[in-house]
């Protein structure tokens, strides 16, 4: 069921507040975690693979917000662990861009 509700955790993580921003993001790595890129290009998905990378992204960019930060960097660490995301999608420049601070 929560494969095919990834849009919906895309608009809380869109419109909702801080905190549930984070839990949205924490839900969507946790079904790419279990289901792995089948979950975004199946038959059945809501979301498709470059909005999944766009809302990474943009969450990466969340620089009034250390925690998103966080979670997103943290959630695309563990997708290439697993190698759900591979070196060629995150390095490029709209993927991952987090400005580390001193």
């Amino acid at each position: 069921m929560s494969q095919e509700n990834l849009t919906l955790f895309a608009h809380c993580f869109e419109k909702g507040h801080p905190k549930l921003q984070i839990d949205s993001l924490q839900i969507m790595g946790d079904v790419l975690l279990t289901h792995g890129i089948s979950v975004l290009t199946g038959p059945t998905s809501s979301m498709g693979q470059r909005q999944c990378h766009k809302l990474l992204a943009r969450a990466t960019r969340f620089e009034e917000r250390d925690e998103i930060q966080a979670t997103a960097v943290e959630i695309i660490c563990k997708l290439m662990l697993l190698q759900v995301l591979k070196d060629s999608e995150v390095n490029t420049p709209s993927l991952l861009t987090v400005r580390l601070s001193n």
